[in-house]
C-alpha cells in the first residue's frame, strides 16, 4: 500500500508542527503512525511521512504521503513518549501522542 492522504484533528498540534519544520530544515522526514480506533486502537496499522501542517485555531489539518502498512504485529504500548521516554500506557486515551520514532520504522 502506497499513497497519500490528509486528516483533520480538533486540536492544535503546535509541537508537532515545530518538529516537522525542524526535520525539514535538517533534511529529515517525520513519520506519523495510525491505528484504527473503530476497529482496534491497540494495534498500529499504517504509517506515513508528514508533508504539511495547517493550524487554524484549535484545528489541525495534515497532509502525508508514502503510506505503508506497519510490518509485523506492533502494539501502541511499544511507542515511547517524546516528553518522558516512557511507553504509552494501556489506558492512554488521547487521539494522538508525540513519540520517538520506533526501531521498527527506522
Amino acid at each position: 500500500m502506497r499513497g497519500r492522504g490528509s486528516a483533520t484533528e480538533g486540536r492544535a498540534w503546535k509541537t508537532a508542527q515545530i518538529l516537522l519544520e525542524k526535520a525539514k530544515k535538517a533534511g529529515e522526514k517525520m513519520p506519523v503512525i495510525f491505528s484504527d480506533a473503530a476497529y482496534n486502537a491497540d494495534h498500529l496499522l499504517v504509517w506515513a511521512i508528514l508533508q504539511k501542517f495547517e493550524i487554524d485555531g484549535d484545528r489541525t489539518s495534515i497532509q502525508f504521503n508514502e503510506v505503508e502498512r506497519v510490518r509485523g504485529n506492533h502494539h501502541r504500548t511499544e511507542l515511547k513518549l517524546r516528553s518522558t521516554g516512557d511507553r504509552i500506557a494501556d489506558n492512554f486515551i488521547r487521539p494522538y501522542a508525540i513519540c520517538l520514532t520506533p526501531p521498527f520504522l527506522k
